[in-house]
């Protein structure tokens, strides 16, 4: 089905965006070791960077885990309640999570385009710090669409979590 495609694609999207981040910070910390211990002259940025970067890698990483169900929950009452009710105890979290969602990202996308977001710059690489905070609605939007297509997997029945 083309929701279950693209559920899947933006999982290895962000699988994809989350490798280039983890190798980003790897690379910007090796070369800050590099640089401060070897050549005794640290880089001015690369702190900054890797922060900013496993920020980024945060918020996309846990939209995989959405995908695949591995996000810490405590499912023992579910658990323990018949299918049926189950199911609906599902579907209704699922329901408040995506209404909790929307209300998030409709307020992060207001901070993100503010005039303060947009006129605060990094401390170090000197760039709008409206960049860093992007990392907020980017990854409660790619949580939703995941939630959307986990809850119309469980309305039609294909999915049982």
């Amino acid at each position: 089905m083309v929701l279950d495609r693209v559920g899947s694609v933006l999982c290895r999207i962000a699988r994809v965006f989350a490798g280039i981040c983890v190798m980003a910070i790897f690379v910007s910390t090796i070369l800050q070791v590099f640089f401060r211990y070897f050549l005794n002259s640290p880089l001015s940025w690369s702190d900054e960077f890797a922060r900013y970067g496993l920020v980024y890698l945060t918020f996309a990483g846990s939209s995989v885990g959405v995908y695949e169900g591995t996000l810490a929950c405590v499912n023992l009452l579910v658990d323990k309640l018949p299918l049926a009710a189950g199911r609906l105890v599902r579907t209704i979290s699922l329901i408040v999570t995506i209404a909790v969602l929307v209300f998030l990202l409709y307020f992060s996308i207001i901070w993100v385009v503010e005039p303060s977001s947009v006129n605060q710059m990094s401390p170090s690489m000197q760039f709008s710090m409206s960049w860093v905070f992007f990392a907020l609605p980017l990854g409660l939007g790619l949580c939703l669409l995941q939630c959307i297509h986990q809850l119309m997997g469980m309305l039609s029945g294909r999915q049982e979590q």
